[in-house]
């Protein structure tokens, strides 16, 4: 699934990952729990973390990501992605 259509559906609400939409973003998310999140394969994600393309820590062999670092993430790829676009159409 390409990047774009992550942020739609993720500026949309359809990656909540908790019952109401509502989710502390101090947890700790797993590679599997990001993965439904982003609507991405699991592997997408390790492939990701390990190359420093998404945020991401480090814990012992597993790999654990902030939501609010997500989000954060997601924002900007989502901005840099409409200002490619705008000078695209210049």
């Amino acid at each position: 699934m390409a990047l774009s259509m992550v942020f739609k559906q993720w500026r949309s609400g359809d990656g909540g990952l908790a019952k109401g939409g509502k989710m502390n973003q101090e947890v700790l998310l797993n590679v599997k729990q990001v993965a439904q999140y982003l609507q991405l394969k699991e592997s997408t994600i390790y492939s990701w973390a390990q190359d420093g393309k998404i945020p991401a820590i480090k814990i012992g062999r597993t790999w654990r990501f902030r939501r609010a670092d997500l989000d954060e993430w997601l924002e900007r790829h989502l901005k840099s992605e409409n200002s490619a676009k705008a000078t695209e159409a210049d």
